[in-house]
């Protein structure tokens, strides 16, 4: 003879589910800051590329700013 069916528990299944969501939620949260911050790393590491570049060149940044800004209104110039 088959059991009867045990009686769902509704208040507690969803007191369950939410506590799983509040978790998840704040995973989400501890992720993004994670991202946040290997972002500014990445940043910052290629800030420190491109200046030891520029040290390395014997250039100044004003030069090299100079530099690319002529760059770029050339390719403009020819662009048109």
């Amino acid at each position: 003879m088959a059991r009867p069916k045990k009686a769902r528990n509704f208040d507690e299944e969803l007191m369950k589910v939410e506590a799983q969501i509040t978790r998840h939620k704040n995973t989400i949260v501890e992720l993004e800051e994670t991202r946040k911050q290997i972002v500014r790393e990445k940043q910052q590491s290629e800030l420190s590329a491109v200046y030891q570049t520029i040290s390395d060149s014997g250039m100044s940044i004003d030069q090299v700013i100079s530099l690319i800004r002529q760059q770029s209104g050339e390719g403009e110039s020819r662009a048109s």
